[in-house]
């Protein structure tokens, strides 16, 4: 059965919040796919994207760059 959580990790000081999908009805560790968000940052899209993955026997995960899943307001707060 499809899974999916809200994974929580730092960088340094800045919290980040990633998105794993993955089929718990699949044995033993899986292969992972690391998926990287747009420069408005993690949304739905992304999101889809790892719960896809998963379905076709692969851990999924959308990453968070700029910290508690946040987007970023205008493209020069995006090149931090």
């Amino acid at each position: 059965m499809l899974q999916t959580k809200t994974i929580d990790y730092c960088d340094g000081a800045t919290r980040l919040q990633g998105y794993l999908a993955y089929d718990d009805a699949k044995p033993g560790p899986l292969p992972g796919v690391l998926i990287a968000h747009p420069w408005a940052g993690r949304n739905e899209f992304v999101m889809d994207k790892a719960r896809c993955i998963a379905e076709l026997g692969y851990a999924g995960f959308a990453l968070d760059m700029y910290g508690d899943a946040g987007w970023a307001r205008a493209r020069k707060s995006a090149r931090r």
